[in-house]
């Protein structure tokens, strides 16, 4: 599994790839997980 950077910020494509595995490893939508992490 790829490690997450340690950085103070991460470029959009670093970002767009871990919510792409994330996604893919949870068995969801790259939306639903957005969603999900930033529901109110």
């Amino acid at each position: 599994m790829p490690k997450v950077p340690n950085h103070k910020f991460l470029k959009i494509g670093t970002l767009n790839n871990i919510l792409r595995d994330v996604s893919e490893y949870l068995k969801i939508t790259e939306d639903q997980l957005v969603e999900e992490i930033f529901k109110k």
